[in-house]
């Protein structure tokens, strides 16, 4: 099971997907961490999990309404501060993996450029997201890439056959749903749409590590803390 610290390390001495937190979790052992993408206003890649900066910092701006220079000086709640990808692809070494979680579409365009310029880059990144047309266009550039397709929740029956069709279509490398949502029954059917099943931590509880190994997932997306 490849286990990735979600966003790192953090807790109130450390704020969450800063350099800190993320070093932290390579420190204690995670096989590597996820973080968020969103796009500065002046195009850089920034990495950081809400749109705005109002629970990370009190401020109520959006980070794509504020240039790169301003969201780095930007103090946070809990010390740190917001790192650029660069930042982080320069301080996290391999064999460390990488999983970047994209928020926007508008991150799109300069990822790609930038996972263009190293293969080994490419070969140690994982690209997650939500959105099933970004990852398709991963793809597209780089089939050899992994892409997780997230999902929420759990379908409801009548949503079922269009999301594991959605899945088919998607092909990504695995797909991923909240830890609590899935059962060895339920593990043992995504195996059928695709080659790695993934769960993600919703309520940063310790426990939902222990839950993962237990369902023998291929990937956990789960709270590290100190």
């Amino acid at each position: 099971m490849i286990r990735l610290a979600h966003r790192g390390c953090y807790s109130r001495k450390i704020t969450e997907n800063t350099l800190e937190a993320l070093e932290e979790a390579v420190m204690r052992g995670a096989d590597g961490i996820e973080f968020d993408l969103h796009l500065s206003k002046d195009g850089e890649i920034m990495v950081v999990h809400d749109a705005d900066l109002h629970r990370l910092a009190g401020y109520a701006r959006k980070i794509r309404e504020l240039e790169s220079a301003e969201l780095i000086s930007m103090p946070l709640r809990y010390g740190g501060s917001i790192p650029t990808l660069n930042d982080v692809t320069a301080r996290i070494h391999a064999p460390a993996l990488l999983d970047m979680e994209v928020k926007t579409r508008a991150v799109l365009e300069p990822l790609l450029k930038k996972l263009s310029t190293s293969t080994a880059l490419r070969e140690r990144t994982i690209i997650s997201s939500f959105n099933a047309q970004v990852l398709k266009e991963v793809r597209r550039h780089f089939p050899e890439m992994r892409t997780l397709f997230l999902i929420k929740r759990w379908p409801l029956p009548l949503r079922r056959k269009k999301v594991w069709n959605k899945i088919k279509d998607v092909n990504p490398w695995g797909v991923a749903f909240p830890i609590i949502s899935l059962t060895r029954k339920r593990v043992i059917f995504l195996r059928g749409l695709c080659a790695n099943v993934g769960g993600w931590d919703l309520r940063g509880l310790k426990r939902e590590s222990e839950r993962a190994r237990k369902l023998e997932l291929d990937v956990a997306i789960v709270r590290i803390t100190k």
